[in-house]
């Protein structure tokens, strides 16, 4: 289902293979440089990584500037249809943001701590509480 469209706004035309096809888009103004992709696909695309490459001065060639823009609202998704659900007691939450201020909230004590990084971190402290009181 397309329901947004991804737009090329850089004035070279610009293609990347994008799991397993070949996506071409033409310069910004011209026809063709848009495609029509599902809101989801079209935020791994714009996300995935497009090298760079160099011109014969050693900059980055503006032509493989991976300028794109993803146009159009995507589709409201209910949450019953997608399931955002908590980890710990399942309780459904109508949002990604709602589902992170209930488990802030209802879930505070549960929260995983790194005690190998706690320890990393208070020598951390402990060295430069040593370094900043030695004499000089």
């Amino acid at each position: 289902m397309a329901n947004v469209k991804v737009k090329n706004l850089n004035v070279h035309p610009f293609s990347q293979k994008f799991k397993g096809v070949d996506i071409r888009l033409a310069a910004h103004g011209s026809s063709g440089d848009a495609i029509d992709m599902d809101y989801e696909e079209a935020v791994e695309f714009l996300g995935t990584f497009y090298p760079f490459k160099l011109d014969n001065k050693g900059n980055h060639d503006p032509k493989f500037f991976k300028m794109l823009k993803i146009d159009g609202k995507p589709e409201h998704h209910d949450a019953k249809k997608a399931e955002i659900r908590c980890p710990v007691c399942r309780e459904l939450c109508p949002s990604w943001l709602d589902l992170e201020a209930h488990q802030r909230v209802m879930h505070q004590d549960q929260v995983l701590k790194d005690e190998e990084y706690q320890k990393w971190l208070d020598s951390k402290e402990k060295a430069a509480h040593v370094k900043a009181t030695a004499p000089r």
